[in-house]
C-alpha cells in the first residue's frame, strides 16, 4: 500500500540523522496537531489519491483545509511525487493493464486456475498502490473498460 511508501521513504531521509548517544533520554513530540500523515494511525489512501495522469500524489477532494495541508506537505517532505518515483508508478500502471489484458483474453478458457494465478501475479506487482487506486477509480476513462469487462477484479 501507500503507506509502505511513505514508511520507506522516511526512514530512509531519517535514518542516521537523529541518533543520539547512548544513554540519552528520548522525548517525545510535543503535543498537538501532526504535520506528517501516520501510516501506523492513519490510512494514507484516505488522504492521498493516484493522479493518473502524471501519477502524482495529490490530495483527495474533499479534505479540510488542514488535512490537505498535511497531506501536501507530506508528499513534498518525503518526495513521493519525484521524477523516479512518478515514472516507476507509471511502469507499474502499464505492467498492470498488460496483466488485465492477458486475464481478457485468457479467462473465457473456462480453466479455474487462471483467475487464481491472475490473482496471486497482482499480489506480487510492485505497485500496490497503483492497483488499489485503479480499483478505486474504476470508473476513470483510461481503465473503465476494463472494469465494466470483467468486474470480478475488482475484487482482488
Amino acid at each position: 500500500k501507500c503507506y509502505n511508501l511513505v514508511v520507506q521513504k522516511l526512514s530512509r531521509q531519517t535514518s542516521g540523522l537523529h541518533t543520539l548517544p547512548k544513554g540519552t533520554r528520548r522525548t517525545p513530540p510535543l503535543p498537538g496537531t501532526p504535520v506528517f500523515l501516520d501510516p501506523r494511525t492513519e490510512d494514507p489512501t484516505a488522504f492521498l489519491t493516484l493522479d493518473f495522469a502524471n501519477f502524482k500524489l495529490r490530495p483527495t477532494k474533499g479534505l479540510s483545509y488542514a488535512d490537505a495541508t498535511r497531506a501536501a506537505y507530506t508528499v513534498k517532505v518525503l518526495s513521493l511525487n519525484d521524477g523516479p518515483i512518478t515514472q516507476a508508478r507509471n511502469t507499474g500502471f502499464g505492467n498492470i493493464c498488460y496483466e488485465l489484458t492477458e486475464y481478457l483474453k485468457r479467462r473465457n478458457l473456462a480453466n479455474p486456475q487462471i483467475e487464481a494465478r491472475m490473482r496471486d501475479n497482482f499480489r506480487k506487482l510492485q505497485h500496490p498502490t497503483v492497483w488499489q487506486e485503479m480499483k478505486r477509480q474504476s470508473m476513470h476513462p483510461r481503465f473503465a473498460d476494463v472494469f465494466l469487462l470483467a468486474p470480478e477484479v475488482l475484487q482482488w
